[in-house]
């Protein structure tokens, strides 16, 4: 069932950045309708620092303004000590594009992101044990986004302003008894403090 909601994500980023396409303000001054971007950030297990590994799309609807809004949606794996668990996002980003050389030009801006979980991934009568089981995670935090493009290719960074933590709940019940039923909570979870982006803009 996981596989189902990955596949679908991938299908839908493909579809919407495909149709993207380019824009250009005074002939020189790059700034792009959308970008698919793969995120890392490096984590320590022994201190127990948040890592990730994912993909974000952006859309930017105004991109012609001095002040860029955008709306973002991503899929995220995370790890924070013993804790790894997949993740879905969406948000907003603000952006202001500067012109440099060429076809080149550099952002930045802040972006607010809202997480939430995989939802139903198991029913319990997908087999004989199974059960129905729900993934649920909530939080959100803003970012300090800064990146240059050039040739379309994205290279930027992104810095944690808040501080909040989320929490994560995976619910189990079967409801004729032959499956697993159990609820597993975990709060506190951060965020990494640094993003490293690398993608593509259209």
């Amino acid at each position: 069932m996981i596989k189902r909601y990955k596949e679908l994500f991938f299908c839908t980023l493909i579809l919407t950045t495909s149709h993207s396409f380019s824009q250009s303000i005074n002939g020189a001054h790059f700034v792009p309708r959308g970008a698919l971007i793969l995120q890392v950030s490096t984590g320590d297990e022994l201190n127990e620092k948040s890592s990730i590994l994912g993909f974000e799309g952006s859309y930017n609807f105004n991109p012609d303004s001095n002040y860029v809004f955008g709306g973002i949606f991503g899929y995220q794996k995370q790890d924070y000590g013993t804790f790894s668990e997949d993740r879905f996002s969406i948000g907003l980003s603000v952006n202001r594009y500067f012109e440099t050389s060429g076809n080149a030009s550099y952002y930045a801006g802040v972006k607010w992101l809202f997480y939430t979980g995989m939802g139903n991934t198991e029913e319990a009568l997908d087999c004989l044990y199974c059960s129905d089981i729900d993934e649920s995670y909530s939080g959100n935090n803003a970012f300090l986004a800064a990146g240059l493009i050039s040739r379309n290719w994205l290279f930027g960074i992104e810095y944690l302003l808040t501080s909040n933590t989320s929490e994560f709940n995976l619910d189990a019940y079967d409801p004729w008894g032959v499956g697993s039923n159990y609820d597993y909570d975990y709060e506190g979870i951060p965020d990494p403090k640094l993003i490293l982006n690398i993608g593509y803009a259209f």
